[in-house]
């Protein structure tokens, strides 16, 4: 009798065990804000949790217009234009980079670096919401603003094509030299360019717009004198906490008593493993949290997974929405993550462009240049190679000039 009483209680605890860290993988693969409702909602619905607000919250951001902002306007078309939800950070980290006017001003490269992701999944997610309307939205340059347009209209002929390839032309009144590029007599021509004068060079331009409110890190890195250290940020998530059952209580009692300790395990579990995640960077990356991506050395999530032992789509759970601030920049977790410019062609071109971009601050520079100063950085470069990804990400050759 006494071996069957041990048998189930050991069954039961394991049981438990299971659970626990269901529950917890459940909270890593969530965004704040979803994590947040969550565990708002569990504390409202079991008498045991009692949960305890942030100090401090990010600041709300109130629009005193008549139009409704840009990022709302988005928002609410999101689920037509991006249905898979697991897309929606990616969306969002689009939104956030638009421009007054609706333009998406900054290379994807960097938004996929802040973001974490590759930038071929950027690219799908941004094919997607220049469908928006109104159309136009989301372009990278004019010519681009343009071309959705007329692509809405189904009016995006080859000499349209044409005639936005070489916009500058038009501004300099050379029509004969467009008409013969566009392959089109000079009344149409005339015609095509009226036709292009009755778009909407600004679509963004009827919102309101207000830059986004800055985001609460889960993480914070502070370097000190004995090297980098990692903290998890006490306002970015409520505190769980659970409250002692008292004896004598029902079977129904303890019952939801044992599910809110199971919860409050669980989120301590998520947070326990998030800080073993960042004191992981933290030791991995310490020339990336001083100076930057240019500074990031190879660090793959199985490597880290191996080390903290963790399975590696553990640590993809972790990481994916996770953020951390170092010297007051808000930057994701996972982008501390870099494979071996060898391995990785999409890596390996987001690294390059974010040293392209840190070297271009210091003032305009020749592919050439560029190419020698990634040599520099241990990165063997051709200089076509530089041209391609400079195009690819819609850096301007004028930034490459002298």
């Amino acid at each position: 009798m006494e071996l069957q009483r041990t048998a189930r209680t050991a069954l039961h605890q394991r049981q438990t065990l299971s659970q626990t860290l269901r529950q917890a993988v459940a909270f890593m693969a969530l965004p704040g804000a979803e994590l947040a409702e969550q565990l708002a909602q569990a504390a409202e619905a079991n008498p045991y949790l009692r949960l305890t607000r942030p100090r401090a919250t990010a600041p709300a951001v109130e629009i005193a217009a008549d139009a409704p902002s840009l990022i709302a306007h988005v928002l609410t078309q999101l689920p037509l234009l991006v249905p898979d939800r697991r897309q929606h950070p990616l969306a969002l980290a689009l939104a956030e980079a638009l421009d007054a006017s609706g333009y998406l001003v900054e290379p994807l490269a960097s938004i996929a670096l802040r973001a974490g992701q590759p930038e071929a999944a950027l690219a799908q997610v941004l094919a997607d919401l220049q469908q928006i309307e109104p159309a136009g939205l989301f372009a990278r340059s004019l010519a681009e603003c343009l071309s959705l347009q007329l692509r809405a209209e189904n009016r995006l002929d080859p000499a349209f094509a044409a005639l936005l390839d070489h916009l500058p032309l038009l501004a300099q009144g050379r029509h004969a030299d467009l008409a013969r590029l566009c392959g089109v007599a000079p009344d149409r021509l005339a015609t095509m360019a009226a036709q292009l004068r009755r778009l909407d060079p600004r679509p963004g331009a009827g919102f309101s717009f207000t830059p986004p409110p800055p985001r609460l890190p889960d993480v914070t890195f502070t370097e000190t004198e004995t090297g980098w250290q990692a903290r998890l940020s006490p306002d970015a998530m409520p505190a769980l906490h659970l409250v002692p059952r008292q004896s004598g209580t029902s079977a129904d009692q303890r019952r939801t008593h044992h599910e809110a300790r199971r919860i409050v395990t669980a989120m301590d579990l998520r947070n326990r493993s998030l800080l073993a995640v960042a004191e992981a960077i933290a030791r991995h990356q310490p020339e990336a949290l001083r100076h930057g991506p240019a500074a990031l050395r190879p660090l793959t999530r199985r490597t880290l997974a191996e080390t903290l032992n963790l399975h590696e789509t553990t640590i993809g759970r972790i990481v994916r929405h996770a953020t951390a601030q170092i010297n007051g920049t808000v930057i994701p977790l996972a982008a501390f993550f870099a494979r071996p410019c060898n391995s990785d062609e999409t890596a390996c071109r987001s690294q390059i462009l974010a040293l392209m971009q840190q070297r271009l601050t210091q003032g305009p520079a020749s592919d050439a240049t560029l190419s020698r100063w990634l040599a520099e950085q241990g990165l063997n470069v051709p200089r076509r190679r530089i041209a391609k990804y400079r195009a690819a990400a819609h850096i301007p050759a004028r930034a490459h000039s002298g």
